[in-house]
């Protein structure tokens, strides 16, 4: 089946289930608001989170789908569905399937175990063929590393039989499983060559165990016992655990069974809705053309799950049409809370709440919209908040690509590179872990580092990777080796890139794209003329306008170069000058910029309007400036703490309103 052909059936869903409204609807609250588009499909960091969280373990298949246009990577302009996206997708989704059959699978193969031992035992056969144990005295211990499996009561079934050698009329040997160091009772192996058999045990595992099969003879006998295959089914009676369905055994006589089950539950969380019976009955009959050819029914939930990840449903985040503005239905409120507050589906407890129609603004007790929102915030998967907002606010994930000069800095290397990216992430861990108030992250004493960083602030390397104390040169974020290293050129600083970080990320006012044919500042900039070459730049009108900010914010860094290390001195001996006026304030260095930054009432707007982007997928406009005072407003009586404007954005009116004319 060619790819595009099986994607155009995964598309075709059979019909959406029938809305749930929430009662009562609002729609002339929603008519006043512009509302976060519904319809966009999932950007990179949450396929990869959507993704492992469908499977119970991590996956990054994301990296490898286009990179997003622009900075904020859930508008419009950076979602574009090209050619190549579709192929990571159709790769993607072939090799989840697998990974989603595997994690399930009920009947592991000896080989698939890849069974270790040591002398004198010894495993012979290749794939496909028995694997035989010789036993001549004793017993013979064989190490099984199972997969990860969910704690519970599991049945083992050992498919196994044994020849008698020389002593015919002795008695067989037994056959026992040891978990954590405790045997099972021993069965008998009755079964010979021409008869093999099935020994069953029941074993609960919890936890990372140490699991071996022991097959014992007397001492003066010997045998040879034959392997096939060990089945493990559970847990026994009860649910599957995230990414695991092990709780039924999958048999190609009674695909309207575990099969149904399976796809069933795979469908309704990836697609964050209950899957309509026609659409399970699409996957099932994508099982059963696979067992039809002749292969095995794992192979067929492979190629259903595949289609299930291919759907739009999961690509995308579709929501309801609506003939006039209205609340977002609690499903659709679901899967918006959990996209941006977690970049990734809802769980469990989320989607409980919404099928049952109380995720509601209104909603009181556990279900309720604000009761969910504290909960959502304090699970791990809240590290979204760190990870997602600040690799599209700071582009964080710029300095794990850095280069430099080789002569002029050695020291870097891509290790490097990735502590200057870690330092930046840690530092917004820091500050959530904390309740710091976002304006340290401006005029802050402290940050994170690891030894690499520290040795770049001429500090002594911490214990082990975290919180350390500034020097009193550094200051926030302004003083962050990850920020002075992805604000310069491969060879030099450049006040430039820095003051119009400044202006973009932190006063939100950044300055007009330079026409062409600007020359880049000479090589004398790195050697004591950057001020020259930038006031050349300024004597030119049409320079001045955005020179005019631009310069005055990046000059006061000049103390640090390429790669965040302070110095007095550039490389031809002449003195470092990091003396400018800001708003009409005299600066001199970056302690002065820092604090005068710290109290500029733009930079609380500026993390405001820049936290809405990325929480509402749209750029605010000048009708929403009510809308992010109240927001600010309510963050700051919080402490304004990254936590504390969450739940402002979220719980404001953009996030739970749908506009008019939205559809799939």
């Amino acid at each position: 089946m060619r790819p595009l052909t099986l994607l155009l059936l995964a598309c075709d869903g059979g019909g959406d289930p029938p809305p749930v409204v929430p009662d009562p609807p609002d729609p002339a609250v929603c008519a006043t608001v512009g509302p976060a588009p519904g319809m966009r499909r999932l950007t990179r960091f949450e396929y990869d989170r959507a993704t492992s969280d469908l499977l119970g373990e991590a996956v990054t298949f994301g990296a490898d789908l286009p990179v997003e246009v622009g900075s904020w990577e859930g508008l419009a302009a950076s979602q574009a569905i090209s050619p190549l996206l579709v192929d990571g997708w159709w790769r993607a989704a072939a090799s989840l399937g697998e990974r989603f059959a595997a994690a399930g699978r009920t009947r592991l193969e000896l080989e698939d175990l890849n069974l270790r031992t040591g002398e004198p035992t010894t495993l012979a056969g290749h794939p496909g063929d028995w694997w035989t144990v010789t036993v001549s005295a004793g017993s013979t211990s064989l190490p099984i590393p199972l997969p990860p499996l969910t704690p519970g009561r599991y049945r083992f079934t050992t498919h196994a039989s044994w020849t008698t050698g020389f002593a015919k009329g002795n008695p067989p040997p037994t056959v026992t499983w040891r978990v954590a160091g405790v045997d099972s009772e021993a069965v008998p192996l009755a079964g010979t060559y021409d008869a093999p058999m099935d020994l069953v045990h029941e074993l609960t595992l919890d936890g990372e165990i140490g699991v071996e099969l022991i097959v014992s003879r007397r001492e003066d006998d010997f045998a040879g016992v034959a392997l096939d295959a060990v089945r493990i089914e559970g847990p026994l009676g009860g649910e599957p655990g995230p990414g695991r369905w092990s709780a039924c055994a999958l048999e190609a006589s009674d695909l309207d069974g575990c099969a149904r089950r399976v796809l069933t539950h795979l469908a309704d969380r990836a697609w964050r809705r209950p899957p309509t019976e026609e659409e399970v009955a699409g996957l099932l009959d994508l099982v059963a053309l696979a067992v039809d050819e002749g292969d095995a029914v794992e192979v067929g939930v492979a190629l259903a799950a595949r289609a299930a990840l291919l759907s739009p449903h999961f690509l995308l985040r579709v929501e309801e049409p609506a003939d006039a503005p209205r609340f977002a239905t609690p499903a659709e409120l679901a899967s918006r809370l959990s996209f941006t507050l977690w970049a990734s589906i809802p769980d469990d407890e989320l989607r409980a709440c919404a099928d049952a129609g109380e995720l509601t603004p209104d909603g009181a007790g556990p279900c309720g919209l604000d009761a969910q929102v504290t909960r959502m915030l304090a699970h791990p998967r809240a590290d979204a908040l760190v990870h997602d907002l600040g690799r599209q606010w700071l582009g964080v994930e710029q300095a794990a690509t850095l280069s430099r000069d080789a002569a002029r800095y050695p020291q870097m290397s891509p290790a490097l590179g990735a502590s200057l990216r870690d330092s930046a992430y840690g530092v917004l861990q820091l500050a959530r872990a904390e309740d710091a108030d976002l304006r340290e992250l401006v005029d802050g004493g402290w940050t994170w580092a690891d030894a690499e960083i520290a040795r770049l602030y001429g500090a002594a390397p911490p214990a082990a990777p975290g919180r350390i104390d500034l020097p009193p040169d550094r200051r926030g974020l302004l003083g962050s080796a990850f920020f002075l290293a992805v604000t310069s050129h491969p060879d030099q600083s450049s006040p430039v890139l820095r003051g119009k970080w400044i202006l973009d990320r932190l006063l939100c006012d950044p300055p007009d794209t330079p026409p062409p044919g600007i020359p880049q500042l000479p090589e004398s900039a790195s050697s004591g003329g950057v001020r020259e070459a930038l006031a050349a730049h300024r004597a030119d009108p049409g320079c001045a306008v955005c020179h005019d900010r631009i310069d005055p914010l990046g000059l006061p860094l000049e103390g640090y170069d390429a790669l965040g290390q302070g110095r007095d001195r550039y490389e031809d001996g002449s003195t470092v000058e990091t003396t400018s006026e800001v708003d009409g304030a005299p600066i001199d260095g970056l302690a002065d910029l820092a604090a005068h930054l710290a109290a500029d009432p733009a930079v609380p707007a500026c993390v405001v309007r820049h936290a809405a982007t990325w929480a509402w997928d749209r750029l605010p406009t000048p009708a929403d400036a009510a809308l992010l005072a109240a927001v600010q407003e309510e963050a700051e009586a919080s402490g304004f703490t990254l936590d504390g404007l969450a739940r402002a954005l979220v719980m404001a009116d953009p996030l739970r309103c749908v506009s008019a004319g939205e559809a799939p």
